[in-house]
């Protein structure tokens, strides 16, 4: 059986829907992490193995030990992300880029200039954001995975990897992706969801118009097939929620997130409608501690839980979120954009989604009761 290394965050769900649909015709091996401390969702070991940055001294070690027929990335950012993805084009071992979400450039080039281009801090700034100094060991085991990899490849190959480690030093990755155009950067080939969000990789990876790519739909969401038909009775409310808290985005933190979810059942209650909460997996467990089950508000997590969601409810609400892209679909659900952040951003972030007509903006909680009554 083949062996496909994986990389990206498996302790998420969706990120290891792939294996999940393809376990049994090849064995998977899941690449994100230092060491298996940061790992916080064990739920990926039904589907493939784990292995870390820190137990290989470059990219052709893990290659050799690992034996990989490709390698498909979520996302091709990290130093180490891009050590491996060279390395395997050295090799002849072919390299895709499997699209995750929904992809907007200008939301992109928000987010990042809404963040230090410096990716340098203070030692004790680093030591404090890792909480653990016993992380420290396996930290720098795999930031050499990277300086040993270089040094282990020749010519062009070496030469790339020692100027982008200059240019990351110094910008943020939307910058430098912006001035790093070398196809040693990307996949050898995207699988992506449709045309219209491949277009955010042709802008941001400096893609030809004859770039390899797949357009397959969104496989992940295909439990939600048997979903076409509500409950009669349906008339409750879904929130897909983001986890902008986490990110210190558009003035959210846990408070506020807090509140405003508190704000959200009340609302829910006034109307006679219950409201599930998708929870996202990035927002921490405290953020959603107020909500309890009950007739008014209940949280989700588990696939099953949601289908029961979607077929009791006919009303959708979120910011934006890949999630939201079925639901706009379904036939039976009106959905509503929430333009409503502590603090404005210069863009109305769902703008791409309401352009397709499937969803409608709010910008208030007047206007959101109006519409959802």
């Amino acid at each position: 059986m083949k062996n496909i290394i994986v990389v990206g965050d498996y302790s998420r769900d969706d990120f290891t829907s792939v294996a999940k649909i393809l376990k049994g015709r090849f064995e998977f091996f899941f690449l994100e992490y230092f060491d298996e401390s940061y790992v916080i969702n064990t739920a990926y070991t039904k589907w493939g193995k784990a292995i870390y940055w820190k137990d290989y001294k470059n990219a052709f070690e893990l290659i050799d030990n690992v034996q990989p027929s490709l390698v498909l990335y979520y996302f091709i950012e990290s130093f180490n992300h891009l050590a491996l993805n060279v390395a395997c084009k050295f090799r002849g071992i072919k390299t895709f880029h499997l699209e995750h979400g929904i992809r907007y450039y200008e939301i992109q080039r928000y987010y990042n200039q809404s963040h230090d281009s410096q990716i340098e801090s203070p030692i004790w700034d680093k030591l404090k954001k890792l909480g653990e100094l016993g992380k420290i060991k396996s930290r720098i085991k795999g930031r050499l995975f990277y300086h040993n990899t270089t040094k282990n490849l020749p010519g062009e190959y070496k030469e790339f990897l020692e100027d982008y480690f200059k240019i990351r030093k110094a910008k943020n990755i939307f910058e430098t992706f912006e001035q790093v155009k070398s196809p040693l950067r990307i996949a050898d080939q995207y699988i992506s969801f449709s045309p219209e969000i491949y277009k955010f990789h042709k802008q941001s990876d400096h893609l030809p118009d004859n770039y390899p790519v797949s357009f397959i739909g969104c496989p992940s969401f295909d439990y939600l097939a048997d979903c076409m038909q509500k409950a009669p009775e349906a008339k409750d409310i879904i929130f897909v929620d983001n986890a902008f808290e986490s990110q210190d985005l558009f003035g959210w933190t846990k408070e506020i997130k807090k509140q405003f979810l508190l704000q959200l059942v009340a609302l829910s209650q006034k109307l006679n409608k219950k409201l599930y909460i998708k929870a996202h997996p990035y927002s921490r467990a405290e953020v959603y501690a107020d909500i309890r089950d009950s007739d008014c508000g209940s949280l989700i997590y588990c696939d099953e839980d949601f289908k029961h969601a979607i077929l009791s409810s006919a009303i959708v609400i979120g910011f934006y979120s890949t999630l939201l892209m079925p639901l706009m679909a379904l036939p039976y659900t009106t959905c509503f954009s929430l333009e409503m952040h502590p603090k404005a951003p210069g863009i109305k972030l769902s703008s791409f989604l309401v352009n397709t007509g499937a969803i409608e903006e709010v910008v208030g909680w007047d206007e959101l009761e109006l519409k959802i009554r």
